[in-house]
């Protein structure tokens, strides 16, 4: 049921019942992880994020800032989603749903801010830029075991 966990299906439940609905509504989320199990998840969205940034700011920045950007925006948001988001949401009783919308929301919001802010791009190219990345390390990290 890996399928439940992309975005696609995750939108295709806010406009039907499909056999992901029963996930969406579990409301024990995962057990904390630990440092050294946390560590291959950064590793490989800072792996698939990093070819979607170099595809947006390779005519602006060098090889070398853009390493950098993508180590930035994922260190600032990437522990908060694993770590933070899902303590709060067990303190109230938040559903997997609740969890995916949240971290998916404060993800790529949470990235472009810094983009404009931090590394002066344009909003449009910084939400782009955000939106594209999350959205392909959530939908290809799912199947990356």
């Amino acid at each position: 049921m890996l399928e439940c966990l992309t975005p696609w299906k995750l939108i295709l439940n806010l406009f039907t019942t499909h056999e992901c609905s029963e996930i969406y509504q579990l409301t024990t989320l995962a057990e904390p992880f630990t440092l050294m199990q946390y560590l291959p998840f950064f590793l490989k969205t800072l792996l698939l994020e990093l070819p979607i940034y170099y595809l947006f700011f390779r005519t602006l920045k060098s090889i070398p800032k853009i390493l950098q950007i993508n180590f930035l925006v994922n260190l600032a948001t990437h522990p908060i989603v694993f770590f933070i988001i899902p303590m709060i949401l067990m303190k109230l009783n938040g559903n997997y749903l609740n969890y995916l919308v949240t971290a998916e929301v404060f993800a790529p919001l949470v990235e472009t801010l810094i983009l404009v802010y931090y590394f002066k791009f344009s909003l449009r190219s910084a939400i782009a830029a955000a939106v594209c990345a999350n959205l392909f390390s959530w939908s290809v990290g799912v199947y990356w075991g």
